[in-house]
């Protein structure tokens, strides 16, 4: 999975300030180690037989932790990206309770990588777990770092609830999907 974040999120601004497109060794263990934390915590992935795309999806009864306190992170910009992280989930958290998702159980599509040059259909990894939303009558959010995605979730059924400005000229987008 971390060799597929490097090539998949290459270009794009929030991995660009993260430095989570960095191909080193030592980004590519702290990204095996945040998702192992939340594969720990009950996240649920779906990767493609041929490793070249995943998603991480966070079922209804997920309770969301903080990942990212590593440390073993020794960048000299860890607090400050850790700070930028803390902010987003934030404006995430205000946005859901803004649509009125706070405190009611939904699925949330945390984070979908494909390697440029792969095979898979990104729909391969998330239509099944949309289907199953639906059939349980829960909602779907994402935050989509990538603007150029953006035609591919509203394809899914996503709509843009909130357009959020971040520093470094980075906007993201919270968007919701009805059952």
């Amino acid at each position: 999975m971390a060799e597929t974040i490097v090539q998949g999120f290459k270009g794009i601004p929030i991995a660009d300030y993260d430095g989570m497109n960095n191909p080193s060794d030592e980004n590519k263990a702290r990204h095996r180690r945040a998702f192992q934390q939340e594969l720990d915590n009950g996240a649920i992935v779906v990767e493609a037989v041929n490793h070249d795309a995943f998603a991480v999806w966070y079922p209804p009864d997920y309770k969301r932790i903080r990942t990212g306190d590593d440390e073993k992170d020794e960048r000299p910009n860890a607090q400050e990206i850790r700070d930028f992280f803390d902010l987003m989930h934030r404006y995430e958290s205000e946005a859901e309770h803004k649509h009125g998702l706070k405190d009611v159980p939904h699925w949330h599509l945390h984070f979908l990588c494909k390697r440029p040059t792969g095979d898979t259909k990104a729909s391969d990894l998330v239509r099944p777990v949309l289907e199953v939303a639906s059939h349980q009558g829960k909602r779907t959010v994402l935050v989509c770092v990538n603007e150029k995605a953006l035609p591919v979730y509203r394809h899914w059924g996503f709509e843009v609830k909130e357009t959020i400005q971040m520093p470094h000229d980075i906007v993201i987008w919270y968007m919701v999907r009805d059952p």
